[in-house]
């Protein structure tokens, strides 16, 4: 058995439902502070390669939030952001609202959502968005 082992149950329940996607048999348990998914070792590659994938995605997720709570000390945290002319900049977030907006979307969401509103300032359109959206 392959064991993954997560701190929070937000993540090993979004993990549980990619196995489900994936069509892969797990099973869980509580080992003490830590949550157990199980899965067998007889998983082909190309699933095995999706399920690292969604785990190391997942465990960045659950690092960024514990760093956003165990330090206090803090007042930001940053989002980095990519310009259309090569610089990456970071804009301060505080952690709070970091902690709570990973708690809705993962990662790459966030960054994605990040970007779409970096390139309207970057690239504003000024027609009206029902007209936008036709032409997208």
């Amino acid at each position: 058995m392959f064991d993954y082992v997560f701190f929070n149950s937000r993540s090993r329940d979004r993990f549980v439902i990619e196995l489900e996607r994936l069509n892969v048999p797990c099973q869980t348990r509580t080992d003490e502070a830590e949550l157990v998914v199980s899965i067998d070792e007889e998983v082909d590659d190309a699933r095995l390669d999706a399920i690292d994938e969604t785990y190391d995605r997942l465990l960045s997720e659950e690092q960024a939030l514990f760093e956003a709570e165990e330090a206090p000390e803090m007042h930001a945290a940053g989002i980095t952001i990519q310009l259309r002319d090569g610089r990456t900049v970071q804009a301060a977030v505080e952690p709070a609202l970091l902690n709570r907006l990973l708690e809705a979307v993962s990662i790459e969401e966030l960054g994605r959502f990040v970007q779409i509103i970096a390139s309207a300032v970057e690239n504003p359109d000024e027609r009206p968005f029902c007209q936008q959206a036709r032409d997208r």
